[in-house]
C-alpha cells in the first residue's frame, strides 16, 4: 500500500524474527528470553512502523496522531451541546479491535476547552467503560496551559533585551 519494496519488508521481517534479549545489571546477567516479534522499545523503526500501521485510523472527527498517542478533536458551536464524541470514540474502539490494538480506557481522558467547559455536556461513555473528564492533562510532555509557554517567551525576551 505504501510502495515499500519487498526486499525492505523482508529485511524488517528478518529484524523482528527470532529475536532474543537479556538484561545485565552490574555483574549479574539474566538468561536469554525469546521475544514475540515486537519492535524493540524506543527504536526509530518502531515509531515509524507504528505510524504506518495506524495511518488508516479514521473516526469521523479530527484525529491527531503522534507515535502511540492519539487525540480526537471536535469543534462545537457556542451554546451547542450536540457532541458526537461518543460515536467518534466508539469508532476508535472498533478500529482498534479490528486491528488487534488495545485502547487503555483508564488512561484515556476527556477535556472540554473554552466556554463549553462550564456547560452540562454529558460525559463520554463507551462499551469499554466511562472516560474520565479532567480539567487538564499532559499531552506530549506539555500541559494545556500557557504558563510554561509564557515563562519561556519572557525568558527569551529578557535575554534579547539584556544582550
Amino acid at each position: 500500500m505504501y510502495g515499500i519494496p519487498n526486499c525492505l519488508l523482508k529485511c524488517i521481517g528478518s529484524y523482528l524474527s527470532n529475536r532474543r534479549q537479556r538484561v545485565r545489571a552490574n555483574q549479574i546477567t539474566s538468561s536469554w528470553k525469546q521475544l514475540n516479534g515486537a519492535m524493540p522499545h524506543g527504536s526509530w523503526l518502531g515509531r515509524l512502523s507504528f505510524l504506518a500501521f495506524i495511518n488508516d485510523l479514521t473516526t469521523g472527527c479530527l484525529v491527531h496522531k503522534y507515535v502511540d498517542d492519539t487525540t480526537l478533536s471536535e469543534v462545537l458551536e457556542p451554546k451547542s451541546h450536540n457532541s458526537k464524541m461518543n460515536a467518534f470514540t466508539e469508532n476508535l474502539l472498533n478500529w482498534a479491535d479490528q486491528n488487534d490494538i488495545q485502547i487503555h480506557t483508564t488512561k484515556t481522558k476527556e477535556t472540554i476547552l473554552g466556554p463549553l467547559s462550564r456547560s452540562d455536556i454529558p460525559e463520554l461513555s463507551t462499551a469499554a467503560g466511562s472516560i474520565e473528564r479532567v480539567r487538564s492533562f499532559k499531552l506530549l510532555e506539555s500541559t494545556l496551559c500557557w504558563s510554561l509557554h509564557v515563562h519561556n517567551m519572557v525568558k527569551s525576551y529578557t535575554k534579547i533585551k539584556t544582550t
